[in-house]
């Protein structure tokens, strides 16, 4: 009897945080939170746990139709542990040979693994030895912007044009390259006579939701964090929720889907009421993993502050038109990552600048169960993605005709066809992504990544109201598995200060 009253009285002097959103950043932030003498609520306005870490059922089993890479595989082993378990305990994650499998129309295949002289022979034997130096040079040069940036930048709770100058003090030769407002195509341009690589490289801007004309050189960066790794996800890149949401309901995390909340109101005592589902929800402190500018289209009460100047959530990312199946593939071998390339380079970020989707477009193959070396494989899961412009008008089922036709006749143009082709109904459109994440208007990476101070103008962990936290792949540091996991970490950690939760 004496230890049950200890214990209620106990629940009832533990502070309580209510984590809405079970993305990638709200997981961690959970993770991060459990475990310890806090209540902790993560709320989930989908059926599913995972955010954009979605998949469609298929015959074979579920399919990916969010983000297919894993680079900086720490950040994820970090989340396991900070629910006192090892990743590969839950997970089997193996890294790939081949980073990626690249086609152009006139036949060039080119793979790039995380060898630089198999990736500098590979270039020679295709463009010329001309093209295996500039590739050399370009790879020292983002090796140098990573090492550069990883830690001052990356996975700093923060960023600052102070930071930036105090990261690269004593390397000049970055200054010369990246500014004055240098874009990612025009140092690509300087860098490569080869069009094809430019392509490659370029294509880059959109893992961030930018295009390279108008996305910063920094971005180059990129490249070295895939040739530092690469990792598959036996099952799926969706298995990551799964198997994280079975680590918190031990850890005592009360996980509850289904939950719409609508309003979020700070009270006078600093505490807050969320309204979820027509209930009230009493929280010490909140960290939201949406899109912030959910926060400024209703979900604050009007006697809130405003948080973000306009320019921190706008202009919007880029979208995009997503196929989810299984099928038997043929004509094409096939690595676990694919790029089929455009036959007219510039018209694809044209059209994406004007805010219309490409009808010429590079088109990126995920083949899940595709592993390099082991085969042909008789099933797959697959996943096709065609960048667009976030959008949030309803689409028409001519349109999801219309694209599934135009993507099967594209890829069948390299000889590719399935046994079992995808139809419109397997396809998410941006119009699909703006409804299932509330004000995001279907822009996959939230604020667009365009011009030099970008970076600068994303909202950080710690927002005008206190108590309150922000992560997901809207906050610094930005967007991607990885970036978007660090941003929990930083919300969970500030709120763990702010409210003495340690």
């Amino acid at each position: 009897m004496m230890s049950t009253k200890i214990y209620i009285w106990v629940g009832l002097l533990m502070k309580h945080v209510v984590v809405i959103g079970a993305g990638i950043g709200g997981l961690s932030a959970a993770a991060k939170l459990s475990g310890g003498p806090t209540k902790v609520t993560l709320l989930e306005r989908a059926t599913s746990l995972g955010g954009k870490l979605r998949a469609i059922e298929t015959p074979i089993g579920p399919a990916d139709i969010g983000p297919t890479v894993v680079t900086m595989p720490d950040i994820l082993e970090e989340i396991f542990r900070a629910c006192g378990a090892e990743l590969h305990d839950h997970l089997t994650m193996t890294p790939l040979p081949v980073l990626a499998r690249h086609f152009w129309d006139d036949g060039t295949m080119l793979d790039l693994t995380t060898h630089r002289d198999q990736n500098y022979a590979a270039i020679g034997g295709l463009f010329g030895n001309q093209a295996a130096d500039e590739f050399m040079r370009f790879d020292a040069f983002s090796k140098q912007l990573f090492e550069c940036f990883e830690q001052s930048v990356i996975r700093a709770s923060s960023m600052s044009p102070i930071k930036l100058a105090q990261a690269m003090i004593g390397q000049p030769s970055l200054l010369t390259r990246l500014l004055p407002n240098q874009s990612l195509a025009g140092l690509l341009l300087r860098g490569f006579k080869e069009p094809r690589l430019r392509q490659l490289f370029g294509r880059y801007a959109t893992y961030v939701g930018g295009i390279p004309q108008h996305a910063p050189a920094i971005l180059a960066l990129i490249w070295h964090a895939e040739a530092k790794g690469v990792f598959r996800i036996e099952g799926g890149m969706h298995q990551i929720a799964t198997s994280l949401a079975k680590l918190l309901e031990k850890r005592r995390v009360d996980i509850q889907t289904g939950e719409d909340v609508t309003r979020i109101r700070q009270t006078k005592d600093g505490r807050f009421e969320i309204t979820s589902n027509n209930r009230l929800i009493n929280a010490d402190g909140i960290v939201f993993n949406g899109d912030p500018r959910a926060l400024e289209e209703g979900l604050l009460d009007e006697d809130q502050p405003r948080l973000f100047k306009p320019n921190a959530t706008t202009p919007r990312s880029l979208s995009a038109i997503v196929h989810g199946f299984s099928a038997t593939a043929r004509g094409v071998s096939l690595s676990h990552h694919n790029v089929f390339f455009s036959n007219i380079p510039g018209e694809e970020f044209q059209a994406l600048d004007q805010q219309k989707t490409p009808k010429s477009a590079n088109l990126y193959l995920c083949a899940s169960d595709h592993e390099d070396g082991q085969g042909d494989v008789t099933k797959s899961r697959f996943e096709i993605i065609r960048n667009a412009p976030a959008m949030s008008h309803l689409a028409r089922d001519e349109e999801r005709q219309t694209w599934n036709r135009l993507t099967l006749q594209r890829l069948g143009q390299f000889g590719l066809s399935f046994d079992q082709e995808p139809t419109a109904e397997s396809i998410t459109m941006p119009q699909d992504l703006a409804r299932d994440f509330p004000a995001s208007q279907g822009a996959i990476y939230g604020r667009s990544p365009h011009g030099m101070m970008a970076s600068f103008r994303r909202p950080v962990a710690r927002c005008k109201i206190p108590g309150l936290y922000l992560c997901g792949g809207g906050i610094h540091p930005g967007a991607g598995v990885p970036m978007a996991a660090q941003s929990g970490f930083h919300a969970a950690e500030a709120a763990q200060k702010d409210l003495d939760l340690t």
